[in-house]
Protein backbone atom coordinates (compact mmCIF):
# COMPACT_ATOMS: atom_id res chain seq x y z
CA UNK A 1 0.00 0.00 0.00
CA UNK A 2 2.82 2.53 0.93
CA UNK A 3 4.94 1.87 -2.20
CA UNK A 4 5.55 3.05 -6.10
CA UNK A 5 6.54 0.07 -7.74
CA UNK A 6 4.31 0.48 -10.68
CA UNK A 7 2.75 -3.48 -9.67
CA UNK A 8 1.09 -2.35 -6.73
CA UNK A 9 -0.64 0.43 -8.91
CA UNK A 10 -1.64 -1.61 -11.52
CA UNK A 11 -5.12 -2.56 -10.02
CA UNK A 12 -5.37 1.49 -9.34
CA UNK A 13 -8.63 1.88 -12.26
CA UNK A 14 -9.79 -1.51 -11.30
CA UNK A 15 -10.58 -0.40 -7.49
CA UNK A 16 -11.84 3.35 -8.79
CA UNK A 17 -15.73 1.93 -9.76
CA UNK A 18 -15.68 0.39 -5.52
CA UNK A 19 -14.56 3.99 -4.02
CA UNK A 20 -17.53 5.49 -6.15
CA UNK A 21 -20.03 3.05 -4.79
CA UNK A 22 -18.95 4.01 -0.97
CA UNK A 23 -20.23 6.69 1.14
CA UNK A 24 -16.46 7.06 3.07
CA UNK A 25 -12.86 5.87 2.26
CA UNK A 26 -11.01 4.61 4.93
CA UNK A 27 -7.39 4.27 4.59
CA UNK A 28 -5.25 2.44 7.35
CA UNK A 29 -3.99 6.01 8.88
CA UNK A 30 -6.01 9.52 7.85
CA UNK A 31 -3.00 10.42 5.49
CA UNK A 32 -3.93 14.30 5.82
CA UNK A 33 -3.49 14.00 9.36
CA UNK A 34 -0.15 12.00 9.03
CA UNK A 35 1.40 14.11 6.10
CA UNK A 36 0.68 17.05 9.14
CA UNK A 37 2.95 15.37 11.28
CA UNK A 38 6.78 15.18 11.19
CA UNK A 39 7.86 11.57 9.96
CA UNK A 40 11.05 12.28 12.05
CA UNK A 41 8.54 12.48 15.42
CA UNK A 42 7.35 8.71 14.57
CA UNK A 43 10.81 7.74 13.17
CA UNK A 44 13.05 8.96 15.66
CA UNK A 45 14.50 6.96 18.13
CA UNK A 46 13.58 8.35 21.60
CA UNK A 47 16.60 10.01 24.53
CA UNK A 48 18.87 10.22 21.83
CA UNK A 49 19.39 6.65 21.04
CA UNK A 50 21.93 5.92 17.93
CA UNK A 51 22.35 2.88 16.15
CA UNK A 52 25.90 3.12 16.20
CA UNK A 53 25.62 3.61 19.89
CA UNK A 54 24.03 0.34 20.51
CA UNK A 55 25.89 -2.21 18.13
CA UNK A 56 29.59 -2.37 18.20
CA UNK A 57 32.08 0.38 16.26
CA UNK A 58 33.63 -1.81 14.03
CA UNK A 59 29.79 -3.74 13.34
CA UNK A 60 28.20 -0.33 12.24
CA UNK A 61 31.03 0.62 9.67
CA UNK A 62 30.51 -2.36 8.59
CA UNK A 63 26.88 -2.19 7.74
CA UNK A 64 27.46 1.17 6.61
CA UNK A 65 29.55 0.25 3.86
CA UNK A 66 27.47 -2.50 2.47
CA UNK A 67 23.89 -0.89 2.87
CA UNK A 68 25.64 2.16 0.88
CA UNK A 69 27.33 -0.37 -2.04
CA UNK A 70 24.49 -2.20 -2.29
CA UNK A 71 21.08 0.33 -1.67
CA UNK A 72 23.18 3.48 -1.56
CA UNK A 73 22.07 4.12 1.94
CA UNK A 74 24.04 5.89 3.63
CA UNK A 75 23.48 4.92 7.63
CA UNK A 76 25.76 7.05 9.31
CA UNK A 77 22.93 9.79 7.82
CA UNK A 78 20.15 7.91 9.58
CA UNK A 79 21.58 6.86 13.01
CA UNK A 80 19.04 8.62 15.39
CA UNK A 81 15.92 6.36 13.13
CA UNK A 82 14.57 3.36 14.10
CA UNK A 83 16.10 0.41 11.97
CA UNK A 84 12.61 -0.95 11.19
CA UNK A 85 12.09 2.62 9.38
CA UNK A 86 15.30 1.93 7.57
CA UNK A 87 14.67 -1.33 6.34
CA UNK A 88 11.64 0.19 4.45
CA UNK A 89 13.91 2.57 3.11
CA UNK A 90 16.18 0.01 1.46
CA UNK A 91 12.85 -1.68 0.50
CA UNK A 92 11.83 0.77 -1.65
CA UNK A 93 15.33 0.95 -2.84
CA UNK A 94 14.51 -2.79 -4.12
CA UNK A 95 11.27 -1.74 -6.09
CA UNK A 96 10.99 -0.23 -9.39
CA UNK A 97 9.14 3.24 -7.98
CA UNK A 98 8.17 3.91 -11.15
CA UNK A 99 5.07 5.80 -9.90
CA UNK A 100 5.06 9.67 -8.85
CA UNK A 101 3.47 8.71 -5.35
CA UNK A 102 2.67 5.60 -3.06
CA UNK A 103 -0.49 3.67 -3.70
CA UNK A 104 -2.10 4.74 -0.86
CA UNK A 105 -1.83 8.03 -1.86
CA UNK A 106 -3.31 7.71 -5.04
CA UNK A 107 -6.33 5.77 -3.45
CA UNK A 108 -6.51 8.65 -0.61
CA UNK A 109 -6.49 11.47 -3.61
CA UNK A 110 -9.16 9.51 -5.86
CA UNK A 111 -11.21 9.09 -2.67
CA UNK A 112 -10.71 12.70 -1.84
CA UNK A 113 -11.84 14.61 -5.10
CA UNK A 114 -15.27 12.25 -5.15
CA UNK A 115 -15.90 14.24 -1.80
CA UNK A 116 -15.80 10.83 0.05
CA UNK A 117 -15.57 11.28 4.16
CA UNK A 118 -12.05 10.75 4.85
CA UNK A 119 -11.12 8.45 7.54
CA UNK A 120 -8.00 6.36 9.34
CA UNK A 121 -8.44 3.06 10.54
CA UNK A 122 -5.76 3.77 13.29
CA UNK A 123 -4.36 7.11 15.20
CA UNK A 124 -1.24 8.88 14.77
CA UNK A 125 -0.89 7.65 18.28
CA UNK A 126 -1.42 4.32 17.73
CA UNK A 127 1.69 4.77 15.66
CA UNK A 128 3.80 6.30 18.09
CA UNK A 129 2.44 3.20 20.47
CA UNK A 130 3.24 0.64 17.82
CA UNK A 131 7.28 2.29 17.40
CA UNK A 132 7.67 2.56 21.30
CA UNK A 133 6.47 -1.00 21.81
CA UNK A 134 9.08 -2.42 18.94
CA UNK A 135 11.77 -3.87 20.94
CA UNK A 136 15.15 -2.17 19.45
CA UNK A 137 16.93 -5.84 19.72
CA UNK A 138 14.80 -6.87 17.32
CA UNK A 139 14.92 -4.23 14.84
CA UNK A 140 19.16 -3.96 15.24
CA UNK A 141 18.83 -7.95 14.25
CA UNK A 142 17.01 -7.25 11.16
CA UNK A 143 18.84 -4.61 10.09
CA UNK A 144 22.27 -6.35 10.62
CA UNK A 145 20.23 -9.44 8.70
CA UNK A 146 19.70 -7.44 5.72
CA UNK A 147 23.42 -6.47 5.47
CA UNK A 148 24.56 -9.70 5.74
CA UNK A 149 22.71 -11.23 3.09
CA UNK A 150 21.53 -8.90 0.81
CA UNK A 151 20.98 -11.00 -2.37
CA UNK A 152 18.41 -12.90 -0.04
CA UNK A 153 16.86 -9.80 1.04
CA UNK A 154 16.35 -8.82 -2.60
CA UNK A 155 14.69 -12.14 -3.19
CA UNK A 156 12.58 -11.79 -0.40
CA UNK A 157 11.07 -8.08 -1.42
CA UNK A 158 10.40 -10.06 -5.13
CA UNK A 159 9.00 -12.68 -3.79
CA UNK A 160 6.38 -9.97 -1.79
CA UNK A 161 5.72 -8.49 -5.89
CA UNK A 162 5.22 -11.79 -7.19
CA UNK A 163 2.43 -12.75 -4.77
CA UNK A 164 0.75 -8.91 -4.79
CA UNK A 165 1.07 -9.53 -8.60
CA UNK A 166 -0.46 -12.70 -8.49
CA UNK A 167 -3.01 -11.73 -5.70
CA UNK A 168 -1.73 -14.44 -3.39
CA UNK A 169 -2.90 -12.95 -0.11
CA UNK A 170 -2.07 -15.93 1.87
CA UNK A 171 1.81 -15.83 0.97
CA UNK A 172 1.69 -12.35 1.20
CA UNK A 173 0.68 -12.89 5.25
CA UNK A 174 2.96 -15.98 5.59
CA UNK A 175 6.07 -14.25 4.54
CA UNK A 176 4.94 -11.08 6.76
CA UNK A 177 4.27 -13.22 9.36
CA UNK A 178 7.64 -14.75 9.41
CA UNK A 179 9.50 -11.74 8.52
CA UNK A 180 8.02 -10.09 12.02
CA UNK A 181 9.05 -13.04 13.70
CA UNK A 182 8.25 -12.61 17.72
CA UNK A 183 6.77 -8.90 16.96
CA UNK A 184 4.27 -9.61 14.71
CA UNK A 185 1.73 -9.78 17.63
CA UNK A 186 2.37 -5.24 17.86
CA UNK A 187 3.07 -5.21 14.03
CA UNK A 188 0.29 -7.85 12.78
CA UNK A 189 -2.33 -9.06 15.32
CA UNK A 190 -3.03 -5.89 17.44
CA UNK A 191 -2.70 -3.42 14.24
CA UNK A 192 -5.57 -5.87 12.77
CA UNK A 193 -8.10 -5.53 15.86
CA UNK A 194 -7.79 -2.20 16.29
CA UNK A 195 -8.61 -1.76 12.58
CA UNK A 196 -11.34 -3.97 12.66
CA UNK A 197 -13.23 -2.07 15.34
CA UNK A 198 -12.64 1.26 13.73
CA UNK A 199 -14.21 -0.18 10.24
CA UNK A 200 -16.84 -1.75 12.30
CA UNK A 201 -17.84 1.62 13.74
CA UNK A 202 -16.84 3.47 10.08
CA UNK A 203 -19.74 0.69 8.89
CA UNK A 204 -22.51 1.45 11.15
CA UNK A 205 -21.74 5.32 11.00
CA UNK A 206 -21.68 5.92 7.16
CA UNK A 207 -23.54 2.57 6.14
CA UNK A 208 -20.51 1.99 2.97
CA UNK A 209 -16.60 2.29 3.60
CA UNK A 210 -14.06 1.26 1.24
CA UNK A 211 -11.14 0.26 3.22
CA UNK A 212 -7.33 0.10 1.89
CA UNK A 213 -5.22 -1.87 3.57
CA UNK A 214 -2.41 -3.84 3.37
CA UNK A 215 -3.12 -7.26 2.14
CA UNK A 216 -0.47 -8.84 4.79
CA UNK A 217 -3.10 -7.81 7.54
CA UNK A 218 -5.98 -9.53 5.23
CA UNK A 219 -5.45 -13.38 6.10
CA UNK A 220 -4.72 -16.13 8.88
CA UNK A 221 -6.56 -16.49 12.36
CA UNK A 222 -5.96 -13.52 13.34
CA UNK A 223 -6.48 -11.38 10.18
CA UNK A 224 -8.87 -9.10 9.20
CA UNK A 225 -11.19 -11.19 6.89
CA UNK A 226 -11.49 -13.58 9.97
CA UNK A 227 -11.91 -10.86 12.51
CA UNK A 228 -14.56 -9.26 10.56
CA UNK A 229 -16.77 -13.03 9.97
CA UNK A 230 -16.63 -13.22 13.79
CA UNK A 231 -18.00 -9.72 14.20
CA UNK A 232 -20.69 -10.58 11.69
CA UNK A 233 -19.67 -9.86 8.25
CA UNK A 234 -20.39 -11.61 5.33
CA UNK A 235 -17.19 -11.70 3.35
CA UNK A 236 -17.47 -12.16 -0.37
CA UNK A 237 -14.75 -11.66 -2.84
CA UNK A 238 -14.94 -9.43 -6.10
CA UNK A 239 -13.55 -10.45 -9.06
CA UNK A 240 -11.30 -8.04 -11.21
CA UNK A 241 -9.72 -8.82 -14.48
CA UNK A 242 -6.29 -7.71 -15.16
CA UNK A 243 -5.02 -5.96 -18.51
CA UNK A 244 -4.21 -9.54 -19.96
CA UNK A 245 -7.69 -10.88 -19.35
CA UNK A 246 -6.88 -12.94 -16.25
CA UNK A 247 -9.42 -12.96 -13.87
CA UNK A 248 -8.07 -11.90 -10.28
CA UNK A 249 -9.99 -12.12 -6.65
CA UNK A 250 -9.96 -8.77 -4.34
Amino acid sequence: MHVKDYRAHQFTDLVRPYIELCRAYASEFHLDEFQSQSMTDIGVMPDGQRISQLIKPKAFTKLEKILQKSFGIHLSQLDHIYPLFIINLISEKVMINSEGIPLDTVLWQKASQQNKVLLGLESIQDQFDIMNGLSIKYQLKALKGVGSNTAKFRKSIKKLLVAYDQQNIKQLYLQSKKSLADQKRILLYRRNRVMVDTMMKAMCDHDTVFSAIGAAHLWGAEGMLTLLKYAGCRIQPVLMMKDDGRAQAD
